[in-house]
C-alpha cells in the first residue's frame, strides 16, 4: 500500500498556518470539513443551501455561499431566478444557521467547507488518515467579495453570494469525504497520492449516495464538426441545423471511438472516423498552431471519482487484471514522440471544462490545478469527461454528446438505455476533529456529529429532494443530474420524480461499480 506523509516543508506550512489568525468567518460555532468528489459538489452545496440552513429570516439569519470562482453566475444573473445554479471550479463555504434538520446543532451558526481539489480520491484516504491535510478556501468578507445578496435558490429560499478566488488557501484535516464510486475502488492505479484507502479499523463510516450520470464532453467546435458530418450523413435528422443544442440534434461517439482516445489508439484527429466520417480540425486552428490536430484531452487526475468512473467504465480498472491505463501527461500514446496526442491533468471537475473552454477560445489557462498550462494560442478540438450537473448555461465551450446514439439524460438512464451512471459513496470520520488553520475552536463533538449525520442522511435522501436538485441540472438538450434508486421505481420517467430502478450492487448486496447496472431487489 502506497502511503503519504507531509513533507518537512508542508509540514511545517500547517503548523504555521494552525499557529496563525486566520480572518475566521465571525460568530462561527461548528465547523465542517468535506473533501473530495468534484461532480457531485454543486449537489452537496445546494442541499445544505436548501435543506440544512434555516430559511426563515433572511435578514438576521442570512445563508451565506462563498466560491472561488462564478464560472456560471446564478440565474444567468437574475438574482429573481434560482436556475441555473452557481458553478463554483474547486472551492465553497457555505455559512449560516443550521435548520432543525442538523439536529442537536439546530440553531447554531454553522460553517460547512467543501474541498474538490484532487478529486474522489481525497474524500477517502485523508479521511481516514488524519495526518493528511487539504487545501481550504479561508472564506470571509475580508477575503472575498459580494457578488449578489438575495439570490434565489430552487427551494423558495434567497443567499448572499461571494466571490474569493484561490489566493487563500490554508492547510486543514477533513471530517467527511465525497466520492463518485465506493472508497474501496481507490486503490491501485485509481488511488489519490495519500495511498490506497483501507478501512479495516472501520474507523470511517462509509455510506452509498444517490447516483449520478457521467458522459464524454467535447470542445464545442469538435461538436459542431460531429454536428455537421451527421447531419451530413443522415445520421441526424435534416432539420438539424450546426449549433443547435437540442438532443435530437446531439451528434454521437461510438464507445470503441471514446475509448480508443482516452486509451492512446490516435496521434491525430484526422485519424479518427467517427461513422465513417473523418474529424477535420479547423484552418483557423491549425494555420495558428502547427499541433492543432493533435489529439488534446483534457483529463482527471489520478484519485479523481470522474476519472475513475470512466476507467472503469470504459477500460474496466480495478476490475479486470491488466485493465489499459489512460493517456498520461504529456502524453503516452503511439507516436507519442513528436507527433502524438497532448494531455492535461486536472486536479477538478471546474478545471477540466476551463481546460476545454481555453482550447476552444485560444484563451490559455494558467493555474495550480492544471498540468502542463494551456498556452495563449493553443486552439484544437478537446476531449474530456464529465458529470451531467455541469455546463447548463452553456458558458463555457464544452458540449456532451450521445454515446452509440444514446443522450445522458435522466429519461435515457433510467429507461436503461444509458449506462454510465455510477453512485456516489460518502466516508465520515466520526469524532476526532482534528485541528487546523480554520478551525477556529475545539469543535463539540455532538454538534459536529449533527452536521455529519445531516449528511449521512442526504446520502440516502429520497426522490422528491433529489428532484429539488435536480432542477438545476436541466440542459437545452433534456434533464440530467442525479437519480434515487428504489425497488419499486419504473423504466419510464416522470417529470418531477428520477426514481430509477437500476443500481450497482454485487451478490452481498453491498456497492460495487464493477457490476453492469441491474434492477434493485
Amino acid at each position: 500500500m502506497r502511503k503519504l506523509k507531509l513533507n518537512a516543508t508542508a509540514a511545517g506550512i500547517a503548523l504555521v498556518l494552525s499557529g496563525s489568525a486566520h480572518a475566521v468567518l465571525p460568530g462561527v460555532q461548528t465547523e465542517i470539513f468535506m473533501s473530495g468528489a468534484s461532480a457531485p459538489s454543486n449537489m452537496l452545496r445546494e442541499n445544505i443551501v436548501q435543506f440544512g440552513c434555516d430559511q426563515s429570516d433572511p435578514v438576521n439569519k442570512p445563508i451565506d455561499v462563498y466560491v472561488d470562482f462564478a464560472d456560471q453566475v446564478p440565474g444567468n444573473g437574475n438574482p429573481a431566478l434560482a436556475e441555473p445554479i452557481v458553478e463554483h471550479r474547486s472551492f465553497w463555504v457555505v455559512q449560516c444557521t443550521a435548520a432543525s434538520t442538523m439536529g442537536s446543532a439546530a440553531g447554531q451558526n454553522i460553517a460547512f467547507y467543501k474541498s474538490d481539489v484532487g478529486g474522489s480520491g481525497n474524500g477517502t484516504t485523508p479521511v481516514h488518515d488524519t495526518n493528511v491535510q487539504l487545501q481550504f478556501m479561508d472564506a470571509n468578507k475580508t477575503n472575498c467579495t459580494s457578488l449578489v445578496t438575495n439570490q434565489a435558490h430552487g427551494n423558495g429560499g434567497v443567499y448572499n453570494l461571494y466571490t474569493c478566488g484561490q489566493t487563500n488557501l490554508v492547510l486543514q484535516a477533513p471530517d467527511v469525504g465525497a466520492s463518485d464510486v465506493e472508497a474501496s475502488k481507490f486503490v491501485g492505479q485509481l488511488a489519490p497520492a495519500s495511498g490506497d484507502f483501507n478501512n479495516a479499523d472501520g474507523a470511517v463510516k462509509e455510506t452509498v449516495g444517490p447516483g449520478l450520470i457521467f458522459g464524454p464532453i467535447v470542445t464545442t467546435s469538435l461538436r459542431n464538426e460531429l454536428q455537421k458530418d451527421q447531419i451530413a450523413a443522415n445520421l441526424l435528422p435534416a432539420t438539424c441545423t450546426v449549433g443547435d443544442e437540442t438532443e435530437a440534434c446531439m451528434p454521437s461517439l461510438p464507445s470503441t471511438v471514446v475509448r480508443g482516445i482516452t486509451a492512446g489508439k490516435y496521434n491525430n484527429w484526422s485519424d479518427i472516423s467517427v461513422y465513417g466520417q473523418q474529424l477535420n480540425v479547423p484552418a483557423a486552428f491549425t494555420s495558428v498552431d502547427p499541433k492543432a490536430d493533435n489529439v488534446h484531452l483534457c483529463r482527471r487526475v489520478q484519485g479523481s471519482g470522474t476519472h475513475a468512473e470512466y476507467m472503469m467504465h470504459y477500460h474496466r480498472t480495478n476490475c479486470y487484471v491488466n485493465a489499459q491505463p489512460m493517456l498520461s501527461q504529456p502524453g503516452n500514446g503511439a507516436g507519442f514522440f513528436g507527433n502524438g496526442p497532448l494531455v492535461y491533468e486536472n486536479s477538478s471537475s471546474g478545471t477540466l471544462g476551463s481546460c476545454l473552454d481555453a482550447l476552444e477560445k485560444g484563451t490559455g489557462l494558467t493555474t495550480t490545478k492544471i498540468t502542463p498550462d494551456v498556452a495563449a494560442g493553443v486552439k484544437s478540438f478537446g476531449f474530456g469527461y464529465q458529470s451531467t450537473e455541469k455546463n447548463m448555461s452553456l458558458a463555457k465551450d464544452f458540449r456532451y454528446v450521445k454515446v452509440d446514439g444514446v443522450a445522458p439524460t435522466l429519461a435515457n438512464a433510467i429507461k436503461g438505455d444509458y449506462r454510465q451512471v455510477y453512485y456516489s459513496g460518502f466516508q465520515d470520520r466520526v469524532g476526532n476533529y482534528v485541528a487546523g488553520a480554520l478551525r477556529s475552536v475545539k469543535a463539540d463533538a455532538t454538534k459536529a456529529k449533527a452536521i455529519q449525520d445531516f449528511f449521512e442522511a442526504s446520502t440516502n435522501i429520497n426522490a422528491s429532494i433529489v428532484n429539488v436538485l435536480d432542477k438545476g441540472f436541466v440542459h437545452p438538450w433534456g434533464a440530467a443530474g442525479f437519480v434515487s434508486p428504489s425497488a419499486t421505481a419504473s423504466t419510464i420517467f416522470t417529470p418531477g420524480n428520477p426514481s430509477t430502478p437500476w443500481t450497482r450492487e454485487n451478490a452481498a448486496g453491498n456497492a460495487d461499480s464493477c457490476q453492469p447496472l441491474f434492477k434493485k431487489l
